[in-house]
């Protein structure tokens, strides 16, 4: 039997056992500024080559080029450029990381879309014609299989990002590629009737919104 003089002074030098000390799981070190931005970046691209790739899937419409000035501008080039305004927006780490202020967020969220809808319903066709429900569910459906990918990936790579507003600010991811993805797609589509593009298109752009502040608010909210 051991002698109480042989048991070690921890106190003085002794060294302690390391009971348990092989279970402890290590501590991951969070990424860098750095490499977050650099993995938002990667994100970015696949999303555009995302989009590049079934745009040209899906062909340009054989009209293109004959549609008036106005309709490109307000269909096509101002959603394009307000989903990469509300995206940037909803990135935006504003004072002390927690991003914009709340009552531009909850704007932005809402207004974005809902402008969208409110733009396909008075602006002038540029050709006329009546079209039924199907053609308009199969908008909807394929706007929202283009945004797919680009809303996994931004649950990749903004998993706990959101220190606060974690909800209304992934509507606004949300949305945002969803115009962006609705106003691609308008380039393909040959359909300009008001109500088509209205619910076809804009709701398309809604429930990406949606979607955003249901299950994208899961992964980015701290």
């Amino acid at each position: 039997m051991a002698e109480f003089h042989d048991i070690p002074d921890f106190l003085d030098g002794g060294v302690p056992p390391e009971r348990g000390a092989d279970r402890l799981p290590a501590k991951k070190t969070p990424p860098t500024r750095a490499q977050l931005r650099a993995s938002r970046r990667r994100a970015a691209a696949v999303s555009v080559a995302w989009f590049a790739v079934q745009l040209a899937a899906f062909g340009v419409r054989p009209d293109f080029a004959e549609l008036p000035g106005s309709y490109l501008a307000v269909m096509i080039a101002a959603p394009l450029a307000a989903g990469l305004l509300v995206l940037m927006a909803s990135l935006h780490p504003g004072r002390f990381g927690l991003g914009l202020r709340t009552p531009l967020i909850v704007a932005l969220s809402f207004l974005a879309p809902a402008a969208f809808i409110v733009a396909a319903l008075v602006m002038p066709p540029p050709a006329a014609g009546v079209h039924g429900l199907m053609p308009g569910l199969f908008c909807l459906n394929a706007i929202l299989a283009w945004t797919l990918l680009p809303m996994v990936a931004a649950a990749l790579v903004l998993r706990r990002a959101f220190a606060s507003g974690a909800v209304y600010r992934s509507v606004m991811v949300g949305g945002g590629v969803g115009l962006v993805a609705g106003a691609l797609f308008a380039v393909h589509c040959p359909i300009t009737e008001h109500l088509h593009v209205a619910l076809g298109h804009g709701g398309a752009v809604a429930v990406a919104a949606l979607a955003g502040g249901l299950l994208l608010a899961r992964v980015t909210r701290i």
